[in-house]
């Protein structure tokens, strides 16, 4: 459960930006995404098939995206953020923001055709109020159940599920038996919540790090102070949910609903849920019931025979410890990081390769431009340092970036470091191409 396009908290501002701008900030967001660990994340309202096509032409831009567009609202509901003197309704379904709003059938058939015909992975409504929203209270119900069941309808015509807000029992309930696939929040849930939960196949996607991120930054991210106290409606409940859910084995989901400035805390919510959450279970939360929910569970979320080879290397089990997943600079491994810890602008000059190509290491085959950049030739980087025996990044630059401190890697067999570099009239005797080494050390 995250926002990819809110730049911002305030999503009035949000809609009255322009959809170019958005994109580019989206784009920022999916990135800092990718660089925690998420290979797949599924958007809950504002992203749609254009960012979604251009995340799966540049796999390394960010992790695979499914989208919902806009998520459907009532007036006065969760999606919609007029204020009480606003009169005025401007939408379209290629404007920025987060919800659309449809009352009745006729509406909420046509909303939910829209989003299906361009393309979403699920259908997103909002069953309940919330905190951002500027007239709703937390505790109403939102949408008839007939309409709930209508928006159902059409996504089960298109083998999509849809994924509700809601906070209350009363919300919850109601919910699951109109058929949605998942809860998202659910902090105030109930024993009859949970009964439902597991009747219904459904699935609880809590998302406790907002709350505390909202207390802290909510203002500087945006939302009046008003608004964020709103929060504190639900914030202790959500712990006590997660726990009631989890003793009774409802299938549960990772989530974090972040917005604006808050997105860096994305990995927290492995922290907050481990409180009551073995580290196993938790990891499963963010893998295999995940993919189950996406109806994904034959493409990812488990290392197996034909399934997407979305993996990440860290240098401690978080079966042992959840803590290896929280810290991603100390403890993630990834050919970018490795990479740009030696450049500012993640490179190898026109004298790298020129270097490289001397020595019969053929660059051509590896890009498009013989230019070795990790954003779009990360094989190219990784497989030519690869073999190389030994050396600096100074070395192959021409530059001081590289401190002789932090020591170059061996890409052989024994994968020693290093202290010294060699000789620059040496180099060409302290070559390897032996690829296989690669493996052997990362």
């Amino acid at each position: 459960h995250v926002h990819v396009t809110a730049f911002t908290a305030d999503f009035a501002r949000l809609k009255n930006t322009s959809p170019f701008y958005v994109g580019i900030k989206a784009l920022e967001i999916l990135k800092g995404m990718l660089s925690r660990g998420f290979t797949t994340v599924r958007d809950a309202g504002g992203a749609d098939w254009g960012l979604a096509k251009h995340i799966s032409e540049n796999p390394t831009s960010g992790p695979r995206l499914l989208f919902c567009g806009h998520a459907l609202s009532q007036t006065g509901g969760h999606g919609d953020m007029r204020g009480p003197g606003e009169n005025s309704l401007h939408q379209c379904f290629c404007c920025a923001g987060l919800g659309h709003i449809c009352d009745g059938l006729p509406e909420v058939l046509r909303a939910s055709r829209e989003e299906i015909r361009r393309g979403a992975t699920h259908i997103k409504i909002m069953a309940s109020g919330g905190v951002s929203s500027p007239t709703d209270r937390i505790t109403s119900t939102q949408f008839s159940e007939e309409e709930i069941k209508a928006i159902v309808n059409e996504a089960n015509a298109a083998n999509i599920p849809v994924m509700a807000h809601a906070y209350t029992a009363r919300a919850i309930n109601r919910a699951i038996k109109c058929g949605v696939k998942s809860i998202e929040h659910g902090n105030l849930l109930n024993t009859e919540s949970v009964d439902l939960l597991i009747k219904y196949d459904a699935y609880l996607v809590p998302t406790l790090i907002i709350y505390k991120a909202l207390i802290e930054q909510g203002v500087e991210a945006g939302l009046t102070q008003d608004l964020v106290n709103k929060t504190y409606e639900v914030l202790d409940a959500g712990i006590d949910a997660l726990e009631l859910a989890y003793k009774n084995k409802v299938q549960i989901v990772y989530g974090t609903d972040l917005l604006g400035i808050m997105h860096p805390h994305q990995l927290e919510e492995f922290t907050l849920r481990s409180k009551v959450i073995p580290s196993l279970q938790l990891i499963q939360q963010a893998t295999i019931n995940a993919a189950k929910l996406f109806n994904m569970e034959k493409e990812i979320g488990q290392v197996n025979e034909g399934f997407f080879a979305d993996l990440i290397v860290l240098n401690k089990n978080p079966v042992d410890n959840i803590n290896a997943l929280t810290d991603p600079k100390k403890y993630l491994r990834n050919k970018a990081n490795i990479f740009s810890a030696g450049t500012k602008n993640h490179h190898i000059n026109p004298k790298a390769v020129e270097i490289m190509m001397d020595d019969g290491i053929d660059i051509s085959s590896q890009t498009s431009n013989n230019v070795l950049e990790y954003s779009n030739t990360s094989n190219a980087i990784y497989e030519t340092l690869g073999k190389f025996n030994v050396g600096t990044l100074k070395e192959l630059t021409g530059n001081d970036v590289y401190k002789p401190s932090e020591m170059l890697i061996k890409l052989a067999k024994n994968g020693e470091r290093l202290g010294e570099a060699p000789k620059k009239e040496d180099r060409k005797q302290k070559l390897d191409f032996e690829m296989s080494s690669v493996a052997n050390n990362f």
